[in-house]
């Protein structure tokens, strides 16, 4: 997708062929960090029989890859990425279409996000929905806000 964006964008700005091949050289995978509690999540998720999707509006990660930040193919029954014409985080679309693929309804699914309008969005679409605050300052009595997530299995029973 890079590659073919800026091989098509070069020669309109006239960037030499040796600093093109270095942009399209570049692994834009190093841009996605994975939290400390993300792959033990997974593992948790897996131990206690769920089944995991993956909601991402980024088209950017080559989730297959092995420079990849989180073996996601490997812990994951759904990885939903943007392809043309599909809808993405907030449009309920999005999360129905992920509940769809795991054989489920929206609400029997947990849905974790650090950003509060997709959470609401989650809500809405019918989905549990947790917003993930790991830094101070966030609501601390609020039981829809969770610090990581340590606390899959209370969260997945409650």
């Amino acid at each position: 997708m890079w590659r073919a964006f800026w091989e098509g964008l070069g020669p309109e700005l006239r960037i030499p062929e040796a600093t093109l091949a270095e942009i399209c050289a570049y692994d834009y995978l190093t841009l996605f960090k994975r939290y400390p509690d993300a792959l033990d999540a997974f593992r948790e998720a897996r131990r206690l029989g769920l089944r995991i999707g993956v909601l991402s509006n980024s088209a950017l990660p080559r989730f297959e890859s092995p420079s990849a930040p989180l073996a996601v193919t490997e812990l994951a029954d759904v990885v939903r990425v943007p392809a043309r014409g599909s809808a993405v985080k907030p449009e309920p679309a999005a999360y129905l279409d992920v509940a769809r693929l795991l054989g489920t309804s929206p609400d029997r699914c947990l849905f974790f996000d650090d950003e509060p309008s997709f959470v609401a969005a989650a809500r809405a679409a019918g989905m549990r929905g947790f917003l993930v605050r790991r830094s101070a300052g966030a609501p601390p009595d609020d039981p829809a806000v969770v610090k990581d997530l340590s606390d899959l299995r209370v969260l997945a029973h409650g």
